[in-house]
């Protein structure tokens, strides 16, 4: 088994961290704007020897921000090492400007909140392995080590600061299910954090006090994908158990709306009769020189379901995402009203009794034409005690709940046997009324309500981004024992590809446009850069010109 006797497993890809990583890079995170004075680390003695004039310059201002979004990646130990390119910058006697590019590399363990089920990056406790400051001159020794230790005590500032701790959130073992009160929450025991190669994170967990599962046995099963999701049938059931007894909902369900049916409209031209009793229109016959005709123009239906469960089905997964669910009891009213649109046409033959195929000419003279919808029949099908022994359901992810969920897709039921003689659905041709009760019937398989069968999957709530992820190529394999579930996640900000490529950048935090390969970029956060494809747009936006890569559009 892929779950590997767990109850639930998580796989975290690099990728996905690459992901979050970049986002937090154009959320202009790992950012640090500080004062150093200098003043507390100069004798008194020489202190007071200082001109007061002069005390403005015992300040440096400084600053550190990312070039690039880190690099991540799994290292032995259940840690990541984040790589990243930072830019130094150094504001000194009251107007000198310094900046050095430095390399970062620093190790982070990671570990679950066995509490919140959240999964940690805990930077402040972090191990910073290397900090390189590339200098563009060569400065004394002493200044040097001055230098590195000032900006290595920013860093260790800033990753010790409890608000600057990385948290994402794991949904897939989260205690909270779906349609069930704050209050009812699913015991979570994480079992195991293992790195199963040298990309992929497993986060193991069992549910409801169940101890199994081998660490040895956890391997990569989501391939292609940058988050999966294993839980196993036994998982499932208790998930399901526990979502019957405490889900909010009072297991009564409506649903109403409209719908067309494919071909109706086509063939409601050959029910004249039936239009003409129901939509009480009456031919009018004067000497056959009046003559009257319907012209069809449409129909729509108006549905309502109704429907309570009865009894608690049960469920068997099977290969091929095939779910036989059985023993489905409820009481169920359909209601179906068919409204019909059309032009009723009142003309007057010239020609008289004399045929139109006697008559070159057209003789038809239309003297009047009124459109009219009306209700062309109302069909109510009351079903109590319908207990549906067998029925075929799919594994599916909600749309909105992000669960795993049991869909029914087929009911094993034939409604025709429910309609009352006597009804004037009964007059339509065979190939209209089961066209009509195929679309009604798709309308009760929509109105049953999903069977949650796992915790909130790929919902990721990470710190610090407020983007919502996007989630594509989603890959399920269902066994008979267990569901697979992979999914490529991202940011729709940060879409991996874009042509053409804009060329000009503007820094709407000071209106200049830059070209893209300029320095200049570098030093503004990516929150205030807009991309141009034509300069001249940037322009009209009010935007000056940079000096040093645009010289011939800058005014200022």
């Amino acid at each position: 088994m892929k779950t590997a006797g767990f109850d639930i497993v998580l796989l975290l890809n690099e990728n996905l961290l690459s992901q979050i990583s970049g986002a937090f890079f154009y959320n202009n995170k790992l950012k640090i704007n500080k004062v150093f004075d200098l003043k507390p680390h100069i004798p008194a003695d020489t202190l007071t020897k200082i001109p007061s004039t002069l005390q403005d310059f015992l300040t440096i201002r400084y600053r550190i921000k990312l070039l690039f979004e880190p690099y991540i990646n799994f290292t032995e130990g259940n840690k990541i090492e984040i790589s990243a390119k930072l830019r130094v910058y150094l504001w000194m006697m009251q107007g000198l400007e310094l900046k050095f590019d430095a390399a970062l590399t620093l190790e982070t363990p990671i570990s679950v909140d066995t509490h919140t089920n959240k999964l940690n990056i805990l930077l402040n406790s972090s191990d910073i392995k290397e900090f390189v400051i590339k200098y563009n001159y060569t400065p004394d020794t002493n200044i040097t080590l001055q230098l590195n230790g000032l900006f290595e005590s920013a860093l260790h500032d800033y990753f010790n600061d409890p608000a600057e701790n990385l948290q994402i959130s794991l949904p897939s073992v989260n205690a909270q299910l779906p349609y069930t009160s704050d209050s009812d929450k699913i015991p979570v025991n994480v079992r195991a954090i293992q790195i199963v190669n040298s990309t992929t994170l497993a986060i193991a967990a069992n549910l409801f006090g169940y101890t199994g599962g081998d660490p040895a046995q956890l391997t990569d099963f989501a391939r292609n994908c940058n988050i999966g999701l294993g839980i196993s049938e036994m998982a499932m059931n208790k998930v399901y158990n526990f979502f019957w007894a405490k889900m909010h909902w009072d297991r009564r369900f409506r649903k109403n709306g409209n719908f067309k049916v494919a071909l109706v409209d086509k063939a409601l031209n050959v029910v004249t009769d039936l239009i003409n009793v129901a939509l009480k229109v009456v031919k009018f016959a004067s000497l056959g020189f009046i003559e009257a005709k319907l012209e069809f123009i449409d129909s729509d239906f108006e549905y309502l379901v109704d429907m309570t469960f009865t009894t608690k089905p049960t469920f068997d997964i099977q290969d091929g995402n095939r779910v036989r669910i059985y023993n489905l009891g409820v009481d169920l009213f359909i209601r179906i009203k068919m409204w019909v649109t059309f032009d009723a046409i009142v003309e007057v033959d010239t020609s008289g009794p004399v045929p139109d195929e006697c008559t070159p000419w057209n003789d038809d003279i239309e003297i009047s034409k009124e459109r009219h919808t009306l209700l062309a029949f109302d069909l109510g099908v009351g079903i109590t005690d319908l207990l549906i022994r067998s029925c075929t359901g799919e594994i599916t992810i909600d749309e909105d709940t992000k669960a795993l969920v049991c869909k029914v897709k087929e009911l094993d039921v034939n409604l025709y046997d429910y309609v009352k003689a006597g009804c004037d659905f009964l007059l339509l041709p065979d190939s209209i009324k089961d066209r009509i009760m195929n679309s009604l019937k798709e309308k009760v398989v929509e109105s049953i309500p999903p069977i949650v069968v796992s915790p909130t999957v790929f919902d990721l709530d990470i710190k610090f981004v407020p983007w919502k992820l996007n989630i594509e190529g989603r890959k399920l394999e269902i066994t008979d024992n267990e569901a697979i579930v992979g999914a490529y996640v991202s940011f729709r900000e940060l879409q991996n590809r874009i042509s053409p490529v804009p060329k000009y950048i503007g820094n709407f935090n000071n209106m200049e446009v830059h070209r893209t390969g300029c320095d200049s970029i570098f030093d503004t956060y990516e929150t205030h850069q807009r991309g141009y494809f034509v300069l001249q747009d940037a322009l009209n936006d009010g935007y000056d010109g940079c000096k040093k890569c645009l010289p011939a559009f800058s005014k200022r």
